[in-house]
């Protein structure tokens, strides 16, 4: 779950916002918090009402102050989200393995740098 100190907006744009649509959002962006195990500072969501289709804007910023953003397009707001969730989750994924790939390579440099320091005192 989202801790209760990060910043959170449901918005809409062209559209009044109802309180299941803003508590879907929150549930979801939780989800994919909680299954990345990311430090979020803030998230803010925006639908905008086209002609013909329902545009969401997802923003997210994390606590290494990266901010990243996940747009979703369809006729239907609930679909929209969903879309744009999975394009952030997707987002959030290469992000999380980056970070462990950088702590993965650190840690076998500090090997390396041990060995290296242990073979040289004898």
């Amino acid at each position: 779950m989202i801790k209760s100190n990060v910043y959170k907006k449901v918005s809409g744009q062209n559209i009044k916002i109802g309180n299941n649509y803003s508590l879907y959002c929150k549930k979801k962006f939780s989800e994919v918090v909680s299954k990345y195990a990311v430090k979020a500072i803030s998230y803010s969501s925006n639908i905008i009402k086209r002609k013909y289709y329902y545009k969401v804007k997802l923003k997210i910023v994390l606590s290494e102050s990266a901010g990243y953003e996940a747009t979703g397009k369809a006729k239907l707001p609930y679909d929209a989200l969903n879309l744009a969730i999975i394009h952030l989750s997707k987002i959030l994924r290469r992000h999380y393995r980056k970070i462990k790939n950088e702590n993965k390579g650190n840690k076998q440099i500090r090997l390396l740098k041990d060995s290296f320091l242990l073979y040289n005192l004898r």
